[in-house]
């Protein structure tokens, strides 16, 4: 599967191989932790600290009977942006969790592509019809400065009108050896 120019990473754990069903399978194992990705966790783990005695307050203060009806149209105003931005949060926590402690698995089978993540006992799979995958991307930015502080993912995979982020915690250089591979892959199993 190597070709001259297509070099795996010499300090990459990623591996490609084959399934028990014959399928392709590339298995990302976890980054392990680092500054870089522990400081923005903590961060965020904290500011989520806050934001949930927020919720609680403005909960608090919207149900309380000597709450004026203006106050409570705005404290519910508030409530509905601070639950989005926590959903946020909460989303990029549990992107850098899972690129510091948990696995990530992409196996194309005959007709679909399953991207299957796992961490700390927690387990999600996604299932995707082949034909629908476009291809993979690096994902723009990736890299830059200030560019991964709240993403871990390094690729994306075009399906439909959607970007679906894949490849959490790898380096810049495996991004860009590991999207040509997924492409490769696609491709044989779309024959």
């Amino acid at each position: 599967m190597e070709e001259a120019g297509r070099q795996k990473p010499f300090d990459s754990k990623i591996e490609i191989g084959s399934g028990d069903r014959g399928e392709d399978v590339v298995t990302i194992p976890p980054a392990g932790i680092s500054l870089s990705r522990l400081g923005p966790a903590l961060f965020i783990f904290f500011w989520l600290c806050g934001w949930a005695v927020g919720v609680c307050f403005a909960a608090w203060s919207a149900r309380s009977p000597s709450t004026t009806l203006g106050a409570r149209i705005f404290v519910i105003a508030w409530l509905g942006g601070w639950l989005v931005g926590g959903a946020f949060a909460w989303a990029s926590l549990a992107s850098m969790v899972t690129a510091m402690f948990g696995e990530e698995r992409i196996a194309f089978d005959y007709d679909e592509v399953v991207h299957t993540r796992s961490a700390l006992g927690i387990k999600r799979v996604a299932r995707y019809p082949i034909q629908r995958v476009q291809k993979f991307e690096c994902r723009p930015g990736y890299g830059r400065a200030g560019g991964r502080a709240l993403t871990t993912a390094a690729c994306t995979m075009l399906f439909g009108k959607r970007r679906l982020p894949i490849a959490h915690g790898v380096t810049d250089v495996e991004a860009e050896w590991l999207v040509k591979e997924l492409n490769s892959l696609l491709e044989r199993r779309r024959r």
